[in-house]
């Protein structure tokens, strides 16, 4: 057991079980997480989320209220495959924030770049320029609230992108915002052939500045034993954030280093470069993470919706009729004659009224014309009295004289 060798290996068997936050690990060089075809995911963990907003809607997303004081972060990665070579910058600003980075990859691979501030509520406004244009190639508008601790509303305003530019291939996210933290510390180890003398220093950019300052270094002297270790105190971490571990000899320059970024939520290496080369027999770097964060994916259909075919096609000749009718009083129908034959008289036809379809006007009756005696009565009258005056008077002069003639 007072073997170098013996202890060594226990040690670092009880490192990689204190440590299953993951390891920082990656060949000598620089190296990217992931294929450049391939949709960086978050592994599903307790305290974290993630919704796809739609346009114009507001989307709720929560992480788990922190159970640690610590300051919340957002991150802006950009997931989009380009047409052509690119080269130019993402922005990300707001109310009293701003904060660009360098955007260049060739034609056909994706671009992996991202903008980590501290967390805003409010508006903000995210443009990837092409150098040497004006005009975004691609932007989003959108507008972030917090309802309460660890829960907030997402509302995309506007968006488009160039198609002539990046690919917008629908079904992929092209825009991923985290919000949250991270609740966690760094571990390094390092075991020699023989007891290393000089300096071993261990740090994290925990203030997401994009630099480690000496304030976010921890620092031990080597002492007379071939394995050595070091802690960073536990701190909120931001989402991604530099790293670095490295030993250093009495004179000051590199034995061994491991520096990179790391996504802590998505346990990735964006990127790392490190070298151990003898008397170093074992380098380790380990994360112990908690996070607090949730994430929304605006796909590409929300920044640039498809484009749709419409085709004229010829239709049949239809007629529409629109009329205005008046109720009048029905006329009296007119009859016309139906032949009927009866059993006894079989071939004289007799004529039988009917109605008929076709409605007339009713018909004013013709005047009759009156005969002579009614309309010459007064004429008759007279005539009748006269030649009753004159027989009367006749008679009357034969009476008389027939009396004288006696």
């Amino acid at each position: 057991m007072n073997s170098p060798i013996i202890r060594t290996k226990l040690l670092h068997l009880i490192l990689s079980l204190v440590c299953a936050g993951g390891l920082l690990s990656a060949t000598v060089g620089t190296a990217l997480a992931g294929s450049p075809d391939q949709e960086a995911s978050p592994t599903p963990t307790p305290g974290y989320s993630q919704v796809t907003p739609s346009v114009g809607t507001d989307t709720v997303v929560t992480s788990t209220p922190p159970a640690f004081n610590g300051k919340a972060y957002m991150r802006f990665s950009l997931h989009e495959q380009v047409v052509r070579n690119f080269a130019g910058t993402m922005t990300v600003s707001g109310n009293g924030f701003s904060q660009t980075a360098p955007v260049a990859v060739k034609a056909g691979a994706y671009v992996n770049d991202y903008i980590i501030l501290p967390e805003h509520m409010g508006t903000y406004h995210l443009e990837v320029t092409e150098s040497g244009t004006s005009t975004p190639a691609l932007w989003v508008h959108g507008e972030l609230a917090r309802v309460k601790e660890g829960v907030y509303t997402h509302r995309i305003v506007g968006a488009d992108g160039n198609p002539a530019v990046f690919a917008l291939t629908p079904g992929e996210a092209g825009i991923t915002l985290d919000i949250g933290l991270v609740i966690g510390y760094l571990e390094s180890c390092v075991t020699s052939t023989a007891p290393l003398s000089g300096t071993f220093r261990l740090g994290l950019d925990v203030n997401a500045n994009g630099d480690i300052e000496p304030s976010e270094v921890v620092t031990t002297a080597l002492g007379q034993q071939p394995t050595s270790c070091i802690q960073t105190p536990e701190a909120s971490i931001p989402l991604t954030a530099k790293y670095l571990s490295e030993v250093l000899g009495p004179d000051g320059k590199r034995v061994g280093y491991n520096v990179g970024v790391y996504d802590f939520i998505n346990k990735t290496g964006v990127s790392t470069d490190k070298s151990a080369p003898l008397p170093i027999i074992d380098f380790t770097l380990a994360v112990t993470r908690t996070p607090l964060a949730t994430s929304v994916r605006i796909s590409n259909e929300a920044i640039r919706a498809p484009q749709l075919t419409a085709q004229v096609l010829p239709q049949t000749q239809e007629r529409t009729v629109d009329s205005l009718h008046n109720d009048v009083a029905t006329p009296t129908p007119t009859a016309t004659p139906v032949v009927t034959v009866t059993p006894a008289q079989t071939s004289t036809p007799t004529l039988m009224p009917t109605e008929t379809a076709t409605a007339s006007a009713p018909e004013s009756p013709e005047p009759t014309t009156p005969s002579p005696l009614l309309r010459y009565w007064p004429l008759f009258i007279i005539g009748v009295a006269s030649l009753v005056f004159v027989a009367r008077s006749g008679l009357l002069a034969q009476r008389h004289g027939g009396k004288g003639r006696e």
